[in-house]
């Protein structure tokens, strides 16, 4: 064989690989955005209540939120995400969008672990699935102190997917961010302890509503 014949055969070689890797080899940033649901309301009182939100990341692999495969299912490249920017941000606009007012310096605190934040791609031979798991832990402290603490859990999975995972990882990024932060302030001990850390009485009727996609978890 040829040393020409030879380099365009291992030419045709890393082109095959390529197609069957499609993009796995290259790393992806998603960027998760928190949508209310469209039943969710003002809480009469809420805007009376002033509070501070702070987020700490303490997962293992603190930027890593996925993982990219080939075909064969072999782990490619990582997936990243600013977890701590992107949970605050999604827990500032959970609090405006029912009416609560948020400062960087209030006695009335809400401290966000997240502790696991992490979906996995399973490709398969004509379609596959994703599946992922997201774990937090919420506290409200009135002037340093305790008043409310509670883990969150939420399990993702969608099946019959096609094409590249590509396409669905800042969907799925937002699915997951969304449903934890909605079953946090679906909690009515959460909601009290808000008002109760700023030193207001939570009112008879909170006007806190279930969105149908989280009650269904």
């Amino acid at each position: 064989m040829s040393r020409k014949t030879t380099i365009t055969a291992k030419a045709a070689i890393l082109i095959s690989a390529a197609m069957l890797t499609g993009c796995a080899f290259v790393p992806d940033t998603v960027r998760p955005t928190y949508e209310p649901a469209t039943n969710v309301t003002k809480i009469p009182g809420a805007s009376t209540v002033t509070l501070a939100i702070t987020v700490k990341n303490d997962k293992r692999n603190r930027s890593v939120v996925s993982v990219t495969k080939d075909s064969y299912g072999i782990s490619m490249a990582n997936v990243y995400m600013h977890v701590r920017k992107d949970f605050k941000r999604a827990f500032v606009t959970a609090m405006k969008s029912r009416g609560f007012q948020t400062q960087k310096n209030s006695g009335a605190t809400v401290v966000v672990v997240v502790h696991k934040f992490y979906f996995t791609p399973h490709p398969g031979l004509w379609s596959g699935s994703q599946t992922g798991n997201a774990n937090i832990s919420v506290k409200v402290e009135e002037d340093g102190k305790q008043i409310y603490n509670r883990s969150f859990n939420y399990n993702y999975g969608k099946r019959d997917l096609s094409g590249l995972f590509t396409q669905y990882r800042e969907a799925t990024a937002k699915n997951m961010l969304s449903h934890i932060v909605s079953k946090v302030f679906a909690n009515q001990g959460f909601i009290d302890a808000l008002f109760r850390a700023a030193g207001k009485t939570p009112p008879a009727d909170l006007g806190v509503t279930v969105p149908a996609s989280v009650s269904a978890h």
